[in-house]
């Protein structure tokens, strides 16, 4: 079971419960990609949950390519959204595995970028 499950089921919403069910593969083919694509709407309407779901996918390579730097943006998005304990426990692991610097900042274009970014 991958982190993103958790967060699939605690997230409300349609798009989000679409997401949890392709995730978890509940009543259809587990598909990270498509996922993906639920999450990024909840994202864009808000959802802090979304945003940190999105950033364990790419943590993770789940649909999509790895990106430690994609996944810190989308933890920090997520802190900055109100869902400050997984998400921030998130990023300060990536911090102390050393796969971003410590002293990293979010970078904005990354959500620029949200409905551009194909999904594997």
């Amino acid at each position: 079971m991958t982190v993103p499950v958790a967060v699939a089921e605690n997230m409300t919403g349609e798009d989000s419960t679409e997401a949890a069910a392709l995730v978890l593969g509940k009543g259809t083919e587990q598909d990270y990609g498509q996922a993906m694509e639920c999450w990024r709407a909840a994202a864009e309407m808000g959802y802090a949950l979304a945003y940190e779901a999105i950033g364990e996918l790419y943590r993770d390579a789940l649909g999509v390519e790895q990106d430690y730097e994609k996944a810190a943006d989308y933890f920090l998005k997520a802190v900055e959204l109100g869902e400050t304990s997984e998400s921030q426990a998130n990023f300060d692991q990536l911090v102390e595995q050393g796969k971003i610097p410590a002293d990293y900042t979010m970078n904005p274009d990354t959500f620029d970028e949200i409905a551009l970014d194909p999904v594997a």
